[in-house]
């Protein structure tokens, strides 16, 4: 199982070179599991500059790189904070309310907060950044969120989401404390939604135990503040229930599940059936994508 982990790696750190390598033209050999969980045993990937034209059965002489190995579509992490990663898990064994009580407690600000102040101080968050992405690869994962913002960090060893997407012709907008957002801020996310296609915004809300009413208020400040529109999705989400998942659905919103963190910090996560099966206008239902934290 490692030699194929490892093999798979190797295959997603040849394919990112070839890609920096830029506009060339060249073709992959491999066993294939496309985005529908089909699997071509032996298929060749034809790469165009930093697109896919082609996936088909290889003929007996396609000129490509055999990678004797697998081949498939990158995660796209959606709920990262890739700087911290340098520092060892926090356990607190306590459970909690909401992520403001937490967050003042002494010892996190000892094991995570403060090193994490210094390391920005002293210039080393590119070191982190690199460091994270190399996990984010070993992980397959090929695209993520919670970088440093800062373009001398960013070299592309996996696409840094809130940095530079591609997607809508700019980053996407992360926000962990969406409505402490500035009102000139507020009001360039609300911007960037209405555009066609909207540039996505993901965003921290209800986190805490289903029962928190201070983490069910951030809903209904977040659709308030008119974030509630396709291209928003919610990350967390532990607190709402049914009719919240409902507005969702209607409205277009996503939801990021991170159940690990949830789950230790608070002894629950979000309400995933319900989430799954609420329906909304015109039967419109959640897209849910599941993120580490």
């Amino acid at each position: 199982m490692f030699i194929r982990i490892a093999a798979v790696v190797c295959v997603v750190f040849c394919c990112c070179l070839l890609l920096a390598q830029n506009n060339g033209h060249y073709k992959l050999r491999g066993t294939i599991l496309s985005a529908d969980g089909k699997a071509l045993e032996d298929g060749v990937l034809d790469i165009q500059g930093d697109a896919i034209a082609g996936i088909r059965a290889a003929p007996a002489d396609a000129a490509s790189t055999e990678t004797q190995s697998y081949i498939l579509p990158g995660f796209i992490d959606l709920h990262d904070h890739i700087t911290w990663n340098v520092f060892p898990r926090w356990r607190t064994y306590v459970l909690y309310a909401n992520r403001y009580e937490w967050q003042q407690r002494a010892d996190y600000q000892i094991a995570l907060d403060t090193p994490h102040r210094l390391l920005v101080e002293q210039h080393d968050e590119c070191a982190a950044n690199e460091y994270a992405e190399i996990k984010a690869l070993v992980g397959g994962a090929t695209s993520t969120v919670g970088s440093v913002n800062d373009p001398a960090c960013i070299e592309g060893l996996v696409r840094n989401l809130d940095f530079d997407s591609e997607i809508a012709g700019r980053k996407v907008n992360n926000e962990v404390f969406p409505l402490t957002l500035s009102p000139e801020r507020a009001a360039e996310v609300r911007s960037d939604l209405a555009k066609s296609p909207p540039v996505p915004f993901l965003a921290h809300v209800a986190e805490g135990k289903s029962n928190d009413a201070a983490s069910k208020r951030e809903f209904i400040a977040f659709s308030h503040g008119g974030f509630l529109r396709p291209g928003s999705s919610i990350i967390h989400g532990v607190a709402l229930k049914r009719p919240e998942f409902e507005q969702m659905a209607s409205a277009g919103v996503g939801l990021i599940w991170s159940p690990r963190s949830n789950i230790e910090l608070y002894g629950e996560t979000a309400d995933i059936v319900s989430a799954k099966s609420a329906e909304g206008e015109g039967r419109k239902r959640i897209t849910i994508a599941l993120a580490p934290d």
